[in-house]
């Protein structure tokens, strides 16, 4: 009976990893630039881009921003927030 039982559990947290990870794939990050000037925000691929005071920058590769200290930085000081923005497919 304890088998079954710990088979019951690896499927419902195989089940929450899946959904989890579903939830990631039709989710992007999209950065807001809270300040009142024009930002230059530098992605983990190199490029640079300008974020107009106000304005987004829409679906942004997760790869680009995570774990990218000089985001994290300005998240910090108030300048940008990360939104999650639903993928077109």
């Amino acid at each position: 009976m304890a088998a079954a039982s710990g088979e019951q559990v690896i499927a419902v947290s195989e089940t929450r990893r899946l959904d989890r990870q579903q939830t990631q794939e039709r989710m992007m990050p999209s950065i807001k630039n809270l300040s009142d000037q024009v930002l230059l925000v530098r992605l983990n691929s190199g490029a640079e881009v300008n974020v107009a005071p106000g304005g987004h920058l829409d679906k942004v590769a997760d790869s680009d921003v995570r774990g990218n200290r000089t985001i994290q930085k300005l998240i910090e000081r108030g300048l940008i927030a990360l939104q999650e923005v639903e993928r077109n497919k």
